[in-house]
């Protein structure tokens, strides 16, 4: 993908957009990040801008609260099979026309964003955790290497395991750092981490790490809910816009 004026401006302004929300809410990096640039750019360009500021942005989040070693015993069935379904949706990514991706991630973030507007939460797992982790987590790989988007079912199956809020965070923290380690690797491998856009991905951090200084100052003056609220139906107009443009031909 050449690097070019108009470009680097659709980054920038996605990605500061992108940490901003992240800086309030402490999620939507990466399928602001895709969503917003997929539909111009196209869906590989777009999941493989996401992965820079999706790494970097989410270590810190990993590696502070204390819960680290006790979070990776209790979720790993489900990372390991997240990131062999990361394999083979990154092929699918490699393979499949653009637009029929399009399609699927707009659907994608209806889904997301209606659930997440009339709260709708994936029932506890309960006593099923030891094998419902590890069968939602290949799925849930699939998708993001397809998508770049872990919201579902991953993330919405995190937040059904009723960790405290903190440590919920720091699990999330966690699978993003390693989904989008295994991602960027399987790219790399099927060439679709071009130098350019790798160039692209590192410097999309500096805008979404001042967007995320930005949204924390925010935070201090704004309820999180309300402004959680616009941003979901943002991304419910988003997923509605990816599907009209690609049934209209555009």
């Amino acid at each position: 993908m050449p690097i070019n004026v108009e470009t680097v401006a659709l980054v920038t302004t996605t990605y500061l957009f992108a940490g901003i929300v992240k800086g309030i809410t402490g999620l939507g990096i990466p399928i602001i990040g895709v969503a917003f640039t997929a539909p111009i750019i196209g869906m590989q360009p777009a999941v493989a801008l996401a992965l820079g500021p999706s790494v970097l942005t989410n270590v810190w989040q990993a590696l502070v609260g204390g819960n680290f070693f006790a979070i990776l015993r209790r979720i790993w069935p489900l990372l390991l099979t997240s990131l062999i379904g990361i394999w083979f949706g990154s092929g699918i990514l490699a393979a499949t026309d653009s637009r029929y991706l399009l399609l699927f991630l707009g659907a994608l973030l209806i889904v997301y964003s209606v659930t997440a507007l009339i709260r709708a939460r994936l029932p506890s797992p309960g006593s099923h955790e030891s094998w419902l982790s590890p069968t939602l987590g290949l799925p849930a790989g699939i998708i993001f290497g397809m998508t770049g988007s872990y919201m579902v079912p991953g993330t919405l199956y995190i937040q059904s395991l009723g960790m405290p809020r903190d440590v919920c965070v720091q699990a999330l923290g966690i699978a993003f750092v390693a989904v989008s380690l295994m991602l960027s690797g399987a790219m790399l491998h099927r060439a679709l981490l071009t130098p350019e856009l790798m160039i692209m991905t590192l410097g999309a951090v500096v805008p979404c790490v001042l967007g995320m200084l930005i949204g924390q100052r925010l935070r201090r003056h704004l309820t999180e809910g309300q402004f959680t609220r616009v941003v979901l139906v943002v991304i419910l107009l988003t997923g509605i816009y990816m599907i009209a443009r690609v049934a209209i031909g555009q």
